[in-house]
């Protein structure tokens, strides 16, 4: 989740249009997608689950990213 806050607040700052939520509801917003990711309802086609999983160098998958949560890996 450390990867995946710092990923969306480079999103955020690059692509404002795509995101729309403002910056100091962040905290909240990474709150929730912790939440989504633990029970697998989550989308995995923003620019920060993309940068999360090339830092991890994993596919942007649903099924990789599953496994990698998982420690499946």
């Amino acid at each position: 989740m450390e990867v995946y806050a710092q990923e969306l607040i480079k999103a955020l700052a690059k692509f404002p249009e795509q995101y729309t939520f403002p910056h100091d509801r962040l905290p909240i917003v990474i709150e929730r997608m912790r939440i989504a990711f633990e029970r697998g309802n989550y989308h995995n086609s923003g620019h920060a689950i993309k940068a999360t999983c090339k830092h991890f160098g994993i596919k942007q998958t649903y099924f990789a990213i599953n496994t990698f949560l998982k420690g499946d890996n």
